[in-house]
């Protein structure tokens, strides 16, 4: 998260010191569920994570690609280079959710970027225990 806070997101705009101002804000630590895994104790959790590696949203039939290289270019470059982040905080989140004895439906996937296909794809795959939570 160092790299991309200082800086923000080159293409999108996005700048993570909007959530809680700067890594060095407290807010940061009391916002930070690495820090207060405990505290999630009886919340039903999935979490869900790719590798950054193109997988099968990856190609030009996906429904957000559209036949666009553009936009298959972006689902490579950009979102693969998020996800592998994501990929990196997801794991510490695992770690502290097991270290404080947190259930936890954890999914390291393969392949995959940051792109919607994939959350579409772990909603799905989760949905029995949203479903379970909510009484649905």
């Amino acid at each position: 998260m160092g790299a991309t806070s200082a800086g923000g997101d080159p293409v999108y705009g996005a700048n993570p010191v909007n959530m809680w101002g700067p890594p060095s804000d407290p807010e940061w630590a009391a916002n930070d569920p690495t820090l207060h895994a405990d505290s999630l104790r009886g919340t039903a959790l999935c979490i869900s994570a790719g590798t950054g590696m193109p997988g099968p949203h990856e190609s030009m039939s996906d429904r957000d690609v559209a036949d666009n290289p553009v936009a298959l270019a972006d689902h490579v470059v950009i979102g693969g280079g998020f996800e592998s982040v994501v990929n990196g905080c997801t794991a510490r989140l695992a770690a502290a959710l097991g270290a404080a004895g947190v259930p936890a439906r954890i999914d390291f996937r393969p392949t995959g970027t940051h792109a919607w296909g994939y959350r579409q794809d772990a909603l799905h795959d989760s949905w029995p225990m949203f479903a379970a939570a909510i009484g649905a």
